[in-house]
């Protein structure tokens, strides 16, 4: 189906994602993309879900993953994540991360689905 994020956006969402499982798996390791249409609290999205054999993140570290400036690689900015999370809240989206050191590290991203309702409003897939 449909939904409701810029193409760009979504590009460089992924670019993100992607780019950082490549680091955490360094030169051996698996990453898996799945997407899936479901519900969620009652509205339909569409759940990405990228996954990583790297090293995990630390518990510690999780719960500052989004924010600006925060990094655990040495050339990292910070500004990965902050801005993956910035893009998918405007768009009415979340994203969400599950890691275990020595297990790798999932992000789970949920993107609205467009509705009838945004047909008829005359949105664009951004939801403009």
């Amino acid at each position: 189906p449909d939904v409701q994020i810029e193409a760009d956006s979504m590009v460089q969402v992924l670019i993100n994602l992607i780019q950082n499982a490549i680091d955490a798996i360094g030169d051996r390791g698996n990453i898996y993309i799945s997407t899936e249409s479901m519900d969620t609290a009652g509205e339909s999205c569409i759940q990405i879900r990228i996954r990583d054999e790297g090293g995990g993140i630390r518990e510690e570290d999780l719960e500052n993953i989004f924010s600006p400036g925060f990094s655990t690689k040495p050339q990292g900015t910070g500004l990965g994540l902050a801005i993956v999370e910035k893009i998918l809240m405007e768009h009415g989206g979340r994203i969400l991360c599950e890691s275990k050191p020595g297990s790798g590290t999932e992000f789970i991203m949920e993107v609205p689905v467009k509705t009838e309702r945004d047909y008829r409003d005359g949105k664009d897939s951004s939801g403009r």
